[in-house]
């Protein structure tokens, strides 16, 4: 969402994505990863929240 959006992450927040993107990379096949990280890099904050709010609703009775 930040590459779509043209954000960048701060000193700090940079250290704690590296950290996470780290340990995602390491449990997923590349190709998996590769994927993953192109389409969420590509999805917009309008997207974003979408999927958020379908999520959230799913675990819902």
């Amino acid at each position: 969402m930040r590459r779509s959006s043209g954000l960048t992450a701060g000193p700090v927040e940079r250290d704690d994505i590296d950290r996470a993107t780290a340990r995602i990379r390491a449990a997923l096949p590349e190709a998996a990863f590769t994927a993953a990280y192109d389409e969420g890099g590509a999805t917009s904050p309008t997207d974003c929240l979408k999927e958020i709010a379908r999520l959230a609703g799913a675990g819902r009775p």
